[in-house]
């Protein structure tokens, strides 16, 4: 349910709104890095653009590349896609601790807050850094309280903080 829910909601119209804010730059980087070939310094007509690590462009030309064009969907379908997993994280991390209705009652809350409505369909960094940081935490937690292998438990936590800090910087790790 809540993963239909995710997809239905996140993914409809995807295309009703222009992009907007930072999501033209995105799209711009991530179509220079098929076009060049370059995928280490991100940039927009040759000029490098250190304000966010790669990653988010990384994935907006993996998905171009997939879709066969860098277009609005391809743009915003890293985020929608980061928002969607982590609704179900979110709802496997809660069954361990209350009944199957809380458990889509705490992924509904997820995907109806006001800041995850804006950014879940955008083109930017925060969901997708979000989604990272909050699935290494929780799937950390998850793993120790259900008693997994250490090393399963720390390189998924550190793996996926790590995917955060690629996404928009230090923040992650700290």
């Amino acid at each position: 349910f809540v993963l239909v829910l995710a997809i239905v909601a996140y993914g409809s119209r995807l295309s009703a709104v222009q992009l907007y804010g930072e999501e033209p730059r995105r799209a711009l980087i991530a179509r220079e890095m098929i076009e060049s070939g370059d995928w280490l310094v991100p940039g927009t007509q040759r000029v490098f653009l250190p304000s966010r690590p790669p990653l988010q462009n990384w994935l907006i030309a993996i998905t171009g590349l997939a879709v066969g064009t860098v277009d609005i969907a391809a743009a915003r379908l890293p985020s929608i896609t980061s928002t969607v997993i982590l609704s179900v994280v979110i709802y496997g991390y809660l069954r361990q601790f209350i009944s199957p209705p809380g458990c889509v009652v705490g992924s509904v809350s997820w995907l109806t807050m006001q800041m995850v409505l804006e950014f879940g369909r955008s083109a930017e960094t925060e969901v997708v850094f979000t989604g990272f940081v909050a699935s290494s935490l929780l799937l950390w937690h998850w793993g120790w309280t259900n008693q997994w292998p250490a090393w399963k438990i720390w390189t998924l936590g550190y793996g996926l903080a790590a995917l955060g800090m690629l996404t928009k910087g230090l923040q992650a790790p700290v």
